[in-house]
């Protein structure tokens, strides 16, 4: 059964959302933040932290229980083949042989000839005639 994108974006939505809602609650219900030099034992918003906006009804409100759990699992299922593929592409990326793949995308290329072979000179020369010529009012 395929998924759509959007169905995998409204759970991450969701679940963002209420990750939020619990941290800004311990936040606000802490007294480990006080105002600088305030003797006062209140707590106080940091400064860097700016609350969500909230704009409206979800939209996955008109979701069934069944259907969000689905789309969890969904969500966790693709976040455990997401840490796979990242151990499998390390693992390619390690055991890669750069000549190999080089051959592989330029196919046979000789690069002892034009337009391949590299330029006697890089164009800093001709950059600095330019540069005096230029100084000079040439």
């Amino acid at each position: 059964m395929r998924w759509p994108l959007t169905l995998a974006l409204g759970l991450v939505a969701l679940a963002f959302r209420d990750s939020v809602r619990e941290n800004q609650a311990l936040l606000w219900s802490s007294s480990n933040f006080k105002r600088p030099g305030s003797t006062k034992d209140r707590a106080c918003r940091p400064a860097c932290y700016t609350p969500p906006v909230d704009s409206g009804p979800s939209s996955l409100a008109g979701w069934t229980p069944e259907q969000i759990d689905q789309g969890r699992r969904w969500v966790k299922a693709w976040k455990e083949a997401g840490e796979v593929m990242e151990r499998l592409r390390r693992t390619e990326l390690r055991q890669l042989d750069a000549h190999k793949a080089l051959a592989l995308l330029c196919g046979s290329a000789d690069y002892h000839v034009a337009p391949r072979a590299p330029k006697p000179t890089s164009g800093l020369v001709e950059q600095q005639r330019w540069f005096m010529r230029a100084a000079n009012g040439e």
